[in-house]
């Protein structure tokens, strides 16, 4: 049967009992507890995590939660969590990938502007990425083409992927050279080919933020609530935050955003409860301190149409605006998928296509077992 969940029309008090998790282990502490009997009645957990558990977690019917009243509210991205049948999870926050700059190094090599497409890095790169006859680099431009110390390599390539073929850059139909996926692995690997002026990046340097924060990196890909931690580490660091770029002859700006969510536990003795503070924490006060708290971006479309007045902000809030997720069928294996994919590709194993197109075809059966899977508890 499908519950009726009512939402208040005075909201009134809420005694909430909340326990933080380690991330890496939320997962089989959920399955657990849900198993003996016990468990939350609701859980704030990254967007990658919904389609994962989604057999433990609430679908909220349109009755309740209308579709139009979701789409009114929240940015695009978040319709990731919108089924057929209603609400995955209710969004709370997204965090979109930005570019972090060094002024300093960019000044030093009579650069004044950080680059806004993806193509001024191949001008760019031999102007600041600095290496010896070993080909040892001292400075970097850029921490591309590698898949082990690229904090957010998966993020970016996403990214190239979803600006080159669209959010469904799987199924986007192919140019006649290559497939977005393709497009976008050539261009991230060519950043770690010595041979190639763009060459600023290799496997043996230190994790790419560790390098930005020792002024050794130029730029670096981060998301935005990376910000804090940045300026506490390296108070002294000159460097600023810039939209990340885009493709040659785009017409409207992209970025990658992870959203935190609140999924409500299907089998919760207080779901109408459970609903009703969910709905409470995603409306305008509570978004507003929640974005606040940890450096993200708010969900909501009234939050963002008026940007704080500080430094950063205006440029968190248009890439939140901007932001295109991707609601990951296992993040654990589309990682295996991804780094096998890059790691091939730089080693010579397999060429850049060959390279992609087997990630192509992997991460396609992925979604369809995931897809299958749900279809399948649905029916029963």
């Amino acid at each position: 049967m499908t519950p009726i969940l009512q939402t208040q029309s005075n909201a009134g008090d809420f005694l909430v009992n909340y326990t933080a998790k380690d991330p890496s282990t939320i997962d089989s502490e959920l399955v657990e507890a849900l198993a003996s009997g016990g468990g939350p009645d609701a859980v704030i957990i990254p967007d990658s995590k919904v389609i994962p558990h989604q057999n433990i977690f609430l679908t909220i019917p349109f009755s309740s939660y209308p579709e139009r009243t979701f789409k009114d509210a929240f940015v695009d991205d978040t319709e990731s969590l919108v089924s057929s049948t209603g609400i995955r999870a209710i969004p709370l926050l997204i965090d979109p990938l930005v570019m972090y700059w060094n002024r300093d190094l960019y000044s030093a090599a009579g650069v004044v502007q950080p680059p806004k497409l993806w193509s001024e890095f191949y001008t760019l790169a031999p102007k600041i990425s600095t290496y010896d006859s070993t080909l040892k680099l001292s400075k970097s431009l850029v921490a591309l083409g590698d898949a082990h110390n690229v904090p957010h390599f998966k993020q970016i390539l996403l990214t190239l992927a979803q600006q080159a073929g669209g959010p469904d850059f799987l199924n986007a139909q192919a140019t006649a050279i290559e497939t977005p996926l393709a497009s976008a692995l050539r261009f991230y690997t060519q950043f770690s080919n010595p041979s190639l002026k763009a060459y600023s990046w290799n496997t043996a340097l230190p994790n790419a933020q560790n390098a930005f924060l020792s002024s050794t990196l130029a730029t670096y890909f981060g998301f935005a609530s990376e910000l804090p931690e940045l300026q506490r580490k390296n108070a002294n660091l000159n460097f600023d935050m810039a939209p990340l770029p885009q493709t040659d002859g785009s017409t409207q700006a992209q970025t990658y955003g992870t959203l935190t969510a609140y999924a409500i536990v299907k089998s919760s003795k207080h779901l109408a409860e459970a609903f009703n503070f969910g709905v409470k924490l995603s409306g305008s006060d509570y978004d507003s301190q929640l974005s606040r708290s940890i450096g993200a971006a708010p969900i909501r479309r009234d939050l963002l149409s008026k940007p704080i007045q500080d430094a950063f902000s205006p440029v968190v809030y248009a890439a939140a605006i901007a932001a295109r997720g991707w609601l990951d069928p296992s993040p654990e294996q589309t990682d295996k998928i991804f780094t096998t994919m890059v790691d091939d590709a730089v080693s010579n194993r397999q060429s850049n296509d060959d390279a992609a197109s087997r990630a192509d075809d992997e991460l396609q059966s992925l979604l369809s077992q995931t897809s299958s899977a749900a279809s399948a508890r649905a029916a029963q």
